[in-house]
């Protein structure tokens, strides 16, 4: 065994393992044989054969475990050549499996999203398609910090159970306007989903293009990671930059209402119109008050411009 013997049966036990072990190695795939090691048979470590359960003829509903003296000849002929001792045990079982397994949870707009290096988290925002036809959700740049080819974790919460880590995608396009100074850009990402990985149950979304005569508040819906979904929001101004010239300057985006409307972990959230449901924006920012946690307004990049700027020409187009 891995661990040292204390009397003189563990050692019996130790000493055919070291040649069962090597047998057992050595196996051919058509081999009945899926184990050696030892039984704790409440009294003493007895040597255990593992032995596929068709042997039986039948499937037993959980492990069975029975002594090697009390087995029909055609059964023991399947271990003979590993020599087991008289006092041995066979173990019927299915051929052993790994446990790993891809959850397959449609993607929602809201659910989280989480740099596996950095631990940024955003939301989830519209679904998308790629120029290779693989599935894939936008976000903002600035939640993937590490930009292309860095992988992102997609989280599902629970009110009364733990958060669900049921994907992890791949940054296929970023953009992140920090240190362009005197430019304004684009924060956006875009994440490949796994191969197989169903999106968001938002088919067809229409992309809206708002303007230019645009001269009352348009009401919205936001989908957030931490504020959840909030249907009495509205857009009241369009910016064609803001930000910090000096640092992260955004641009093409729409100002957006009230203060509680969203918070900090919503970066990348979909914003839709609430008229016909369209696609008009992806939350990116807000000015929080001096010297508290409340928040003045929001910041959401225009999802029409968006598309047509930087999606469009890489073969991205939203679903």
């Amino acid at each position: 065994m891995w661990w040292d013997p204390s009397n003189e049966d563990e050692e019996a036990v130790m000493f055919w393992l070291s040649e069962a072990t090597a047998h057992f190695l050595k196996n051919t795939p058509e081999s009945l044989v899926w184990g050696v090691g030892s039984y704790l048979s409440g009294e003493s470590l007895r040597p255990l054969v593992l032995v596929d359960e068709s042997v039986l003829g039948h499937s037993p509903i959980g492990l069975s475990i029975v002594p090697l003296s009390l087995m029909k000849d055609e059964v023991v002929e399947q271990v003979i050549a590993l020599n087991p001792p008289k006092d041995a045990v066979l173990g019927f079982v299915a051929a052993p499996a790994q446990l790993a397994s891809r959850v397959n949870i449609t993607v929602q707009l809201g659910d989280t999203t989480r740099c596996t290096t950095t631990g940024s988290t955003g939301s989830v925002g519209a679904p998308l398609r790629l120029a290779s036809g693989a599935n894939g959700l936008l976000t903002a740049g600035h939640v993937t910090p590490q930009a292309n080819g860095s992988s992102i974790d997609l989280i599902r919460k629970h009110l009364f159970f733990p958060s669900q880590t049921y994907a992890t995608g791949i940054v296929a396009l970023h953009r992140d306007p920090v240190a362009q100074v005197a430019a304004a850009d684009y924060d956006v990402a875009v994440i490949e989903l796994p191969a197989g990985q169903t999106n968001t149950n938002i088919n067809g979304l229409s992309v809206a293009r708002l303007g230019p005569n645009l001269a009352q508040p348009v009401m919205c819906t936001l989908r957030g990671a931490v504020s959840g979904t909030k249907s009495h929001t509205s857009i009241i101004g369009a910016l064609t930059a803001y930000g910090d010239p000096s640092g992260r300057c955004w641009k093409n985006c729409w100002l957006f209402q009230p203060a509680t409307a969203a918070a900090r972990g919503d970066s990348g959230s979909l914003i839709t119109v609430n008229a016909n449901g369209d696609g008009v924006g992806m939350l990116v920012g807000g000015s929080q008050c001096v010297s508290t946690d409340s928040w003045q307004c929001w910041y959401a990049h225009d999802l029409y411009s968006l598309q047509k700027e930087v999606l469009s020409p890489a073969g991205i187009t939203i679903t």
